[in-house]
């Protein structure tokens, strides 16, 4: 079957001793007589999540083979009999799909997770349209962030599917995917840097907020190392106080597809699960550099043809600036702003388009700062001994980004645990706020001093319990951490 743009399948389940070359014998072998003109494009990248096999990206020219013609239609995937084995193929991309094998021989500094927004697709979405689409995440940071592990989250959120997902499943399986593509020591503690667009930043910021809650309440320290290794936030076009749904809604039939209007109605404007959330985010949100993108052009609303949705009705603003900016107290929040619509805006020809510019410098910035601050190398040693404010500061920033190691060295070379920043706030008030309680207990250890007040009179149970974090002022407050 032809197509005017190659689609990008998922071959899973190849043995890692497999050269290309290998994977392209196999797939070639499975083509009928006369589709040996089928030229193969692909890519070996490594498996997420399962360390004994493979994964590649696969795209078929100028047409399709028989074998996989039954992924055009709905199906999830389908098994292709090769001498290399059985191979998976899929269209789907759920789950975490590494889009590039990293730079060989040099460290990854950091991971980059893409999470796609309703009704979207993993791969796809990201993709640009025109003659020469290209899918920025791949094309364009294989070039230009070697070193960085960039991953894809797909999810199923189709609007016409028969699902009962709500927005704790994919929460939580966001998380889970996260853990099992980080299962080493030197993984766990590598930076994470989200990009979100639409839905998947609302996804994102829940899913922090499990993290962020994880140690406290459900006793997982592994799920808690995402909140602690993530450094930097991207939303693109994100509803965090909620979207108009009617147009959306007008794509389901409410009747037999009645879960998936609750969970569009559940992101509509004033949603009062999205209010609660997105406070409990507030409580943290101060620890991450957050980028919001809000987009400057109207998108087409959908009207329904035949059965058929198409965006060619009036103008709308899907996501208004409002909902697109946090514009949290506190925040190091930089709002940018997007020549193009809900769709577009995450869509880039070139590497030469402004907003992907803007996105390479903001991640590049990123990095450049956990490099200086030693977060980038998980073997970075504080080499000498930091005397004065500058050891506060220094001590103070180790706690704000939950990097328990730094903590441990610059207690151990005398900086006191008792120091103060200049509005009077101690390293132990800092930790009860990021709710570190490995931290907490080496502050204490080493002299800090429970009921120590800042300026206003607040004691750090005091910054615990204004949190959100009840159970870890009561052990505070107790002397049970």
């Amino acid at each position: 079957m032809a197509s005017k743009h190659p689609i990008t399948f998922r071959v899973s389940n190849i043995p890692q001793d497999a050269s290309l070359q290998n994977l392209k014998d196999a797939l070639s072998g499975a083509m009928l007589p006369d589709e040996k003109s089928i030229s193969i494009e692909a890519t070996i990248v490594p498996s997420t999540g399962d360390d004994s096999t493979n994964t590649a990206l696969v795209a078929f020219v100028p047409r399709t083979p028989k074998y996989v013609e039954p992924l055009l239609g709905d199906a999830g995937n389908t098994l292709i009999d090769t001498p290399l084995g059985d191979l998976s193929f899929d269209t789907t991309f759920y789950g975490l799909t590494q889009l590039y094998a990293t730079a060989p021989g040099e460290r990854i500094v950091a991971d980059i997770i893409a999470v796609t927004g309703l009704d979207g697709h993993a791969y796809g979405s990201w993709r640009s349209k025109g003659s020469l689409p290209r899918m920025w995440l791949r094309d364009f940071f294989s070039k230009d962030l070697q070193s960085c592990r960039t991953m894809v989250y797909g999810y199923d959120t189709k609007l016409r599917h028969h699902n009962i997902h709500t927005l704790y499943d994919y929460k939580i399986d966001l998380l889970e995917q996260i853990k099992k593509a980080r299962k080493t020591n030197e993984q766990k503690r590598r930076p994470l840097i989200f990009i979100a667009h639409s839905f998947g930043g609302i996804v994102t910021v829940h899913a922090l907020v499990k993290a962020e809650e994880a140690l406290e309440w459900d006793d997982d320290p592994e799920t808690h190392t995402i909140y602690k290794a993530t450094k930097a936030l991207m939303f693109f076009g994100t509803p965090h106080r909620g979207l108009q749904t009617e147009d959306i809604l007008s794509m389901i039939d409410t009747k037999s597809h009645a879960e998936r209007a609750e969970l569009v109605r559940s992101i509509g404007q004033n949603s009062a699960g999205l209010a609660a959330e997105l406070q409990k985010f507030s409580y943290f949100a101060d620890r991450f550099k957050i980028y919001s993108f809000y987009e400057r052009q109207k998108t087409r609303s959908i009207v329904i043809t035949d059965g058929i949705p198409a965006r060619t009705g009036n103008h709308i603003v899907p996501v208004d600036i409002d909902s697109a900016l946090l514009s949290l107290p506190g925040v190091n929040e930089s709002p940018i702003p997007v020549d193009g619509d809900h769709s577009t805006m995450v869509k880039f020809n070139s590497q030469t388009d402004r907003t992907y510019k803007t996105v390479l410098s903001y991640i590049r910035q990123t990095l450049e700062s956990l490099d200086l601050q030693g977060v980038a190398d998980p073997h970075n040693i504080i080499p000498t001994k930091l005397v004065g404010p500058e050891s506060t500061k220094a001590l103070i920033e180790a706690i704000q980004r939950c990097d328990v190691e730094s903590v441990r060295l610059l207690l151990a070379t005398g900086v006191s645990a008792d120091g103060r920043d200049l509005e009077g706030v101690t390293a132990l008030h800092h930790a009860a706020r990021t709710g570190d309680e490995e931290i907490l207990r080496m502050l204490i250890t080493n002299g800090a001093h429970i009921q120590a007040r800042d300026l206003k009179g607040k004691s750090p149970v005091d910054y615990a319990r204004s949190c959100g974090r009840i159970v870890l002022a009561i052990k505070l407050q107790t002397g049970r951490l």
